[in-house]
């Protein structure tokens, strides 16, 4: 998901967009979509995209509420009380791009506010992406916690260059010293 298709357009719209291009990796039951885009140059992370973007209207729900009645898993995501805000995290290294705590090279973005930029301490693997989503958006009350197995083997190495100490951010598990 490109940021700039992000700005002034309703996220209804967004969301339609990025499913009639298909342009996710994968859906979940609920209909939100994954998006995961790495560059990687000579063997370098040079920037990813990670985009969690949940359906802004349950269709399916309306015509078949029996498949998320029964399954407390879901039972978060078709209440009217849920307002869907689109979730990314991006990692840019490359040259001319600003780093600074107003721009870290890896940051969480929160809906479609075009200045909201959270820092992340390090770029972020797949699958450490989806267990996030998984453990905060898909649980319900009495469940076992919903987890992905991670391999923190796996881990990108810190490229984070910014001293978070004292700023609010998020870390990255399996972060490694450069």
């Amino acid at each position: 998901m490109n940021s700039s298709v992000l700005k002034s357009v309703p996220y209804a719209v967004v969301y339609a967009e990025q499913a009639r291009q298909r342009a996710f990796n994968f859906v979940f039951l609920d209909k939100a979509m994954i998006q995961m885009s790495y560059e990687i140059a000579s063997g370098k992370l040079l920037r990813h995209r990670l985009a969690f973007l949940p359906s802004p209207s349950l269709i399916e729900f309306q015509t078949n509420p029996d498949l998320y009645l029964h399954e407390t898993l879901y039972a978060d995501m078709v209440g009217y009380q849920v307002v869907s805000v689109p979730i990314r995290i991006d990692y840019d290294v490359r040259d001319g791009v600003p780093n600074g705590l107003q721009h870290p090279a890896a940051h969480l973005t929160l809906g479609q506010y075009q200045n909201c930029r959270i820092p992340v301490s390090a770029p972020v693997t797949p699958s450490v992406f989806v267990d996030f989503i998984v453990r905060h958006f898909y649980r319900a009350p009495g469940m076992k916690e919903a987890k992905i197995d991670l391999n923190l083997e796996q881990a990108f190495q810190n490229a984070q260059v910014l001293d978070l100490q004292g700023a609010v951010h998020l870390f990255s598990p399996g972060n490694r010293s450069a």
